[in-house]
């Protein structure tokens, strides 16, 4: 599938807009990394959990970083990071904000909106986030990235979905709010899960969904799906 024209550009506003300057890293992907990457001690060590060839550092790709955070965040665990994004403004935040640490921008990469293929080779991570973003765009890009994942990792991968809850008019639907105004939205339950994955939810390593309620309201104003799925369960 070709993406609009219109569709990269809405993202392209959005971060311009600062609708997802995020500095700060997501608690279950620090949970995914201390569970399945790296361990973080209490003596400050790292122990290493993933297997690595020839015994190297873990290589972990931030899929869809947007401004960098997890990547950036990956350097804490001694992990060499990648990042890609469809948003040139992005990226160049996410530079910036690299530079901000001590690191090299030189990882952080813009990807093509339609050619939906990602510029590594096969195996070349050991692991990948893909936080709160395979969401974020229509299922069946969604579904293309999803194997090309499977082809440059060897290992796990992690990713956040929302999905619906009280306030949800439609499974599939473009942002007409403010806040990533013009975006794609496609919301997941677990049967959607299985088809954006190829794989059945018995597959998985860890799913997991927490939903948020209106106090006053008592409804289900939120809601998220964490899952962890090794590689090579995902079917192409």
């Amino acid at each position: 599938m070709s993406v609009n024209k219109n569709y990269k550009e809405a993202w392209e506003e959005s971060y311009e807009r600062g609708d997802n300057n995020i500095l700060y890293p997501q608690s279950e992907v620090i949970k995914f990394i201390n569970r399945y990457v790296c361990k973080r001690n209490n003596d400050g060590s790292i122990t290493k959990l993933i297997k690595t060839l020839d015994d190297r550092r873990p290589v972990g790709l931030d899929f869809a970083c947007g401004v960098g955070t997890h990547c950036i965040t990956f350097a804490d665990f001694e992990v060499e990071g990648w990042g890609v994004d469809i948003s040139q403004t992005a990226i160049q935040q996410a530079k910036r904000n690299a530079s901000f640490r001590g690191l090299s921008g030189d990882h952080f990469v813009v990807l093509d909106a339609d050619v939906q293929k990602l510029p590594f080779e096969n195996d070349y991570f050991d692991f990948v986030v893909a936080e709160s973003c395979l969401d974020s765009m229509p299922l069946n890009v969604a579904q293309n990235y999803i194997s090309e994942l499977k082809r440059v990792c060897s290992g796990m991968i992690y990713a956040s979905l929302i999905g619906a809850d009280d306030s949800m008019q439609s499974d599939e639907f473009e942002v007409k709010t403010l806040h990533e105004l013009g975006t794609y939205q496609t919301v997941f339950n677990e049967e959607k899960i299985e088809r954006l994955f190829g794989s059945r939810i018995s597959d998985f390593s860890f799913i997991q969904s927490i939903s948020y309620m209106d106090a006053q309201s008592k409804k289900v104003s939120g809601k998220r799906f964490y899952c962890v799925i090794d590689s090579r369960k995902v079917n192409d």
